[in-house]
């Protein structure tokens, strides 16, 4: 169901979006849900895995560590070619990069209350 969709979107990525004076305007997607639907899209296992963020390769164990530093530590590259612990399928929309997607407030809430 979300092949055409996804081929479509990577032509717009790759090509540009053309109006009707010629002009090529560049497409930088992004992708914003809950963290549910987010997961599914990314190929991600369960968020109560071990491995359960889409963007760090932090564990259960660091959940309560105030001392780490999250950063974006993945690349869709490496998503696709061999799936970092925590992804058990490859990602629906693999043109758009992991930096561009953005979770709702409330999984944004629930971190910051971890945190406190």
């Amino acid at each position: 169901m979300i092949e055409p969709i996804s081929n479509e979107l990577n032509d717009l990525v790759l090509n540009g979006l053309r109006d009707s004076n010629g002009t090529i305007w560049t497409i930088n997607p992004y992708f914003s849900s809950d963290w549910k639907f987010m997961a599914i899209v990314l190929g991600f296992n369960a968020p109560n895995s071990k491995h359960f963020c889409p963007w760090c390769l932090c564990t259960k164990e660091n959940i309560g560590n105030k001392h780490k530093v999250c950063v974006i530590e993945k690349t869709m590259d490496q998503i696709k070619l061999k799936p970092p612990p925590g992804h058990v399928k490859s990602p629906l929309l693999q043109m758009i990069p992991l930096s561009h997607y953005v979770p709702d407030e409330l999984y944004i809430m629930l971190r910051i209350w971890d945190r406190l």
